[in-house]
């Protein structure tokens, strides 16, 4: 099973579409990057995932993926506070 799947994402900002129609999957034990160029729309794509921006789409993870739950969005300026609920947050097998 994926550690983080995304299915048929899209983001709009305003009326123009800025991801469209996204898909992919993150197995287990694999190290992964979001390379592109500027404007591309890699941190969209990461505050999609995080939840901070609204979507059309599907996007699930496993159990190995718990350390999106312990994400907070800031209250100054609404980019996320890291904390960690456990030593084991962050680790993804």
């Amino acid at each position: 099973a994926a550690v983080l799947s995304v299915e048929r994402l899209t983001v709009y900002r305003g009326s123009r579409p800025v991801l469209e129609d996204v898909t992919f999957d993150l197995p287990p034990g694999q190290i992964t990057a979001g390379l592109g160029l500027n404007g591309a729309g890699k941190t969209t794509l990461l505050k999609t995932i995080l939840g901070f921006l609204p979507k059309k789409g599907e996007v699930s993870c496993g159990e190995e993926c718990r350390w999106l739950g312990c994400l907070q969005r800031s209250g100054r300026d609404g980019w996320p506070t890291f904390r960690r609920a456990t030593t084991e947050a962050f680790a993804i097998p």
